[in-house]
């Protein structure tokens, strides 16, 4: 398979009452509106639930979620209050006890009569308790349990084992899973431009990246299963590690894959020596490499169903093309920018992933293609931009839903599809 150019052959699609030509992956199924719709994150949740829709059947089919629709009295709900208590730490630490609602929920939140606190004194009278996984403590929870208060259970790791929460019917959940209650922008999110940016300015970005970065992939220390990978495609692709995992001498991205590439592209590019450097997540250094190379091995410690983590979108704060190994490539669809990033998947071996590669880093009109987005779309990834989002959508479920809703088998709900 030759990567994926067929996304943009051309469609008809209706743009406010206008016929225009677009991309193809401006018409696949995303949780973020298209260019031209509506900002508000209003469109966000709808999106969501259209698509949610669909995985709930199946959890219900497999017993491992109960949704008993329309079971809460419909009411106006604009007068209405809703409390979030904090029932739980959150990794061992108070999280949000001292911050504002405007700041938790987040100004582009449409509805202003949720609270959140800390204040365990006012448990009884919270519509829901919030409850990260690994701060609960089993012989602490409440003695009696009111059937109309909402439990949430959170956990954004995947592949952890939760048996022993299944007993406690938890009703919500928030995490990376697409179907919990409150996934949006758990890790990042895909955000549409109030403005698209001009054609200038955009093709200035295009010119000074694809001339100043280097024709090479950026790894940080991988888990060991995923460091097989970059073995194999090593030979084919120059890549620079940065961590202690590899030695600084086989760091080297000319010690093996120079000759593939004077094979493929003489004297399209040079590759610069660069040695192995130890560069801490978030730290300066890690950032300069993001800034100065043209992809990024954006490889998931687990595969699990959704578990696209703060690699994939720091990819694209930087500016680099993510090359992603997790879940299904119809999970990345649904959240990335479109046409963004490269899935291993795609290619029948690492030798015809690399080929592609270096198309990519020797060509600007095919570089150009996997940047497209960035002229209607931006990311936000770090956990203050992100959180309110993710509040918020807790807000929105707590003005919207009716139905009572418990996790029969959450365990199984968790780990499904993990490999």
């Amino acid at each position: 398979m030759k990567g994926r150019e067929d996304h943009y052959s051309r469609s008809r699609y209706k743009l406010h009452g206008r016929d225009k030509i677009i991309d193809n992956y401006f018409i696949s199924p995303t949780i973020y509106p298209l260019p031209g719709q509506n900002l508000n994150i209003l469109n966000y949740f709808l999106r969501k639930d259209s698509m949610k829709q669909v995985e709930d059947n199946e959890s219900m089919a497999k017993k491992k979620k109960v949704i008993l629709y329309n079971q809460f009295e419909s009411i106006p709900r604009q007068n209405k209050n809703y409390l979030i208590v904090a029932y739980t730490d959150v990794l061992g630490q108070p999280r949000f006890c001292s911050t504002s609602d405007k700041t938790i929920f987040g100004e582009q939140c449409p509805y202003s009569n949720c609270h959140y606190t800390c204040n365990h004194s006012l448990m009884s009278e919270a519509n829901l308790l919030l409850m990260h996984k690994h701060d609960i403590n089993m012989d602490k929870l409440p003695e009696i349990r009111d059937p109309n208060q909402i439990w949430l259970f959170w956990l954004d790791e995947a592949n952890e084992d939760t048996p022993k929460y299944d007993k406690l019917h938890m009703n919500w959940t928030m995490s990376y899973k697409f179907s919990a209650e409150a996934s949006l922008a758990s890790y990042g999110i895909t955000l549409l431009r109030q403005e698209p940016l001009s054609h200038n300015k955009f093709k200035n970005w295009i010119n000074q990246n694809f001339k100043q970065r280097h024709n090479q992939a950026i790894c940080n220390c991988q888990p060991k299963k995923r460091l097989q990978y970059y073995y194999q495609l090593r030979p084919y692709f120059p890549i620079v590690v940065r961590g202690k995992c590899i030695p600084s001498n086989e760091s080297d991205p000319t010690q093996t894959s120079i000759e593939f590439g004077q094979k493929y592209f003489a004297q399209k590019f040079s590759l610069k020596n660069i040695t192995g450097n130890k560069c801490d997540r978030n730290s300066n250094c890690e950032k300069n490499q993001l800034t100065t190379n043209k992809f990024y091995l954006a490889f998931e410690s687990q595969t699990c169903s959704d578990y696209i983590t703060e690699k994939f979108w720091r990819a694209f704060a930087h500016g680099t093309i993510p090359i992603v190994y997790g879940p299904s490539r119809e999970h990345y669809l649904r959240i990335a920018p479109p046409n963004s990033f490269i899935y291993v998947d795609d290619y029948k071996n690492k030798e015809d992933l690399a080929n592609h590669l270096f198309k990519i880093a020797s060509n600007q009109t095919e570089y150009e293609k996997y940047h497209k987005w960035r002229q209607h779309y931006h990311v936000k990834y770090l956990a203050e931009d992100v959180d309110p989002y993710r509040f918020c959508e807790l807000c929105y479920r707590l003005n919207t839903i009716n139905d009572r809703i418990w996790y029969e088998n959450m365990n199984d709900w968790f780990l499904e599809k993990c490999r």
